[in-house]
């Protein structure tokens, strides 16, 4: 719970016009709300679309989930052109995972609704979330950027449903699998997977400009699970970023 609600608070900063929910666990419909703060403890909150201006609380107790619907970001089109609007986010809070959509949904200000195609975007930010389409195997994807420079890291999120199976004349199992991946890329514009397996091999070749990272990957002092931690410190060493 501590970490869901400390990952809320550094998403907030760009919720402007955003149609938020709280979703409590003694309720089935969701609190239609704008949320204006989260601590460890409780939610704060105005009315949508009401004369009330004050600031409610809420318990974090009595909450099972927080959905940001919209935020304020942009999108950059193939042909170059941004724009500038509030996206409606592509997955709940409570699970850090993205899986890209086909269409994204957005508004100016509390505009109706519009829709472009996915593969019509170069770029979106939503939020703090940055995402850009980078080259993979000779084709281009859409992936969130976790840290961007010269060199910058991307993870790449896939639900997918399991099929589940028939137990006395009722399905069970089913439900839904993520696949996750990350990606190095330095300067050119394709990105490279990297495999647990063969995690040293994989990043050895991009961090080969930077002496020190390159001897900390030959040395075994980092892994797969680090890679957040050796980006960011190839990126204190070895560029001005």
């Amino acid at each position: 719970m501590i970490k869901l609600f400390s990952l809320l608070l550094t998403l907030l900063w760009f919720n402007s016009f955003a149609q938020d929910f709280i979703q409590l666990n003694y309720s089935v419909n969701p609190k239609k709300c704008r949320i204006v703060k989260v601590d460890d403890d409780s939610i704060y909150y105005k009315k949508w679309h009401r004369k009330d201006t004050s600031v409610h609380k809420i318990s974090t107790g009595d909450v099972t989930k927080c959905y940001f619907e919209y935020k304020s970001g942009y999108f950059i089109e193939n042909d170059g052109l941004k724009i500038y609007c509030t996206i409606k986010d592509f997955n709940v809070l409570e699970s850090n995972n993205v899986s890209i959509p086909k269409k994204i949904h957005y508004k100016f200000s509390n505009d109706e609704e519009h829709i472009i195609k996915t593969k019509k975007v170069s770029e979106i930010l939503i939020g703090q979330k940055l995402f850009e389409r980078i080259f993979i195997n000779y084709s281009s994807r859409l992936t969130e950027c976790i840290i961007k420079g010269k060199l910058s890291l991307y993870k790449s999120v896939i639900k997918y449903q399991n099929p589940g199976h028939m137990e006395n004349g009722a399905m069970v199992g089913g439900g839904y699998s993520i696949n996750q991946d990350y990606y190095l890329k330095r300067n050119g514009s394709y990105a490279g997977k990297i495999n647990k397996v063969f995690f040293k091999k994989d990043v050895m070749p991009y961090v080969s400009d930077c002496e020190k990272v390159y001897n900390d990957v030959k040395n075994n002092k980092y892994s797969y699970e680090g890679l957040y931690h050796l980006v960011r410190h190839y990126k204190k060493y070895c560029t001005n970023e």
